[in-house]
């Protein structure tokens, strides 16, 4: 189950990462380093 949440939550910021301009990309490296944080204490 959290495995596929994860999954979840990387391909959505994956596609952030891909569809958002250059300026938005501080916004997505926070949200990236929440995400990696989550992983790592669930």
């Amino acid at each position: 189950m959290w495995c596929l949440l994860h999954s979840c939550f990387y391909i959505i910021t994956f596609h952030f990462y891909t569809s958002f301009p250059i300026e938005h990309q501080p916004i997505i490296n926070r949200l990236r380093r929440v995400l990696t944080l989550h992983v790592k204490f669930s």
